[in-house]
C-alpha cells in the first residue's frame, strides 16, 4: 500500500482538473452609490463590491457575511441568458445587466452591486471552462 505522501492533491487529482479555478473571501464594501443598468435599460442605484481576482470567472456569489441564508444573494453565471446583448444576473429580487462598466467583471476582477454599503460580503469566484 502506498504511503501518504503518494497521494498529493496533484497526484490524486483532488485540486479539480487543468482550468478550473476558485477564490473567495471576505470583504468589507464602502458606502459609494453607483448606477447600474437593468434588462431593459433603466437604471438602479446600490452599492458595489469591487474584488480584485487573478483569473475571469464564470460564476461569482455574493452575500452579507452576517446572515446565516442568502437572502440578500449576488449571483452572475456568464453563461445566463442574455438580453440585448448583456448577460443578465440577479442581486437579491432585481435584475442587472453585465454591462462592462458598472457591473464588470475581468481577469483583474470584479465590480457588482450589492445590498448596502459599509457591509462584509462573503464572495466566491469560480473559473469552470
Amino acid at each position: 500500500m502506498p504511503g501518504i505522501d503518494f497521494f498529493s492533491l496533484d497526484n490524486s487529482g483532488l485540486d479539480g482538473p487543468d482550468g478550473v479555478k476558485y477564490a473567495s473571501g471576505l470583504l468589507t464594501n464602502d458606502n459609494i452609490v453607483m448606477t447600474f443598468y437593468n434588462p431593459q435599460g433603466g437604471t438602479n442605484t446600490q452599492n458595489s463590491l469591487t474584488v480584485p481576482l487573478d483569473f475571469l470567472p464564470d460564476v461569482i456569489v455574493i452575500k452579507r457575511s452576517a446572515d446565516a441564508t442568502p437572502a440578500f444573494l449576488t449571483y452572475v453565471d456568464t453563461k445566463s441568458p442574455m438580453s440585448g446583448g448583456y448577460t443578465i444576473f440577479n442581486m437579491f429580487t432585481t435584475e442587472f445587466r453585465l454591462d462592462g462598466a458598472a457591473a464588470s467583471i475581468s481577469k483583474t476582477g470584479f465590480r457588482l452591486p450589492v445590498y448596502a454599503g459599509n457591509t462584509e460580503y462573503f464572495w466566491q469566484a469560480f473559473k469552470t471552462k
